[in-house]
């Protein structure tokens, strides 16, 4: 893990990390947790998917959590106090302006459907913090003492592209194609076998 620039960042030989991908449907199973674990012969995954509903989004997230956790990583807006954001953030501004014609529009946080997202990202964040078993926030800018950060998977997956075609259109669309071009690069052609 990273403090500053001037440290040298290495990843620990043995380690489980998790992200949450946030939904707020309480019908279907929008979201999802996954927890990876590597040590120095394996890495192995493992996820589950669950309504915004309770008790099924804490059993869900609680079943994920049976070990210490480095970091854990949610695709939905949050703020350090784990309160309602409700305004148009600097980082979704720089993300519309800048990475716009790679990755697509990213939601804001103080749209109708982003203050819902919120709502489910801070109810999930607190299952994970009452656990007790996420390890200490060591990087900049951490928005907890505890290593919890918000995530933009979208743009992450947008800069991973090697052919980006501007993106005006739709999420699905968006997402297969960084299926054609993203995993034949990274994985080698191999995605299939997954």
């Amino acid at each position: 893990m990273c403090g500053n620039i001037d440290q040298i960042c290495q990843t620990p030989t043995s380690g489980s990390v998790l992200g949450i991908d946030i939904g707020y449907s309480e019908t279907r199973r929008s979201s999802a947790g996954c927890r990876l674990d590597w040590d120095l012969t394996e890495a192995t995954f493992c996820i589950t998917r669950f309504r915004a509903l309770e008790p099924e989004r804490s059993n869900a997230i609680r079943n994920l959590i049976d070990r210490p956790l480095l970091v854990a990583a949610f695709d939905g807006p949050l703020r350090s106090d784990l309160k309602v954001i409700g305004r148009y953030r600097l980082a979704e501004q720089l993300l519309t302006r800048r990475l716009r014609p790679l990755i697509g529009k990213p939601g804001q946080a103080s749209s109708p459907v982003g203050k819902r997202l919120n709502a489910h990202a801070n109810a999930c964040a607190k299952i994970v913090l009452e656990l007790g078993l996420l390890g200490t926030a060591v990087h900049d800018h951490a928005i907890n003492r505890l290593a919890i950060v918000e995530a933009f998977p979208s743009s992450f997956l947008g800069v991973l592209c090697t052919h980006r075609p501007p993106c005006r259109m739709g999420y699905n669309i968006r997402r297969n194609s960084f299926r054609r071009s993203g995993e034949t690069r990274l994985l080698g052609g191999k995605s299939a076998q997954l």
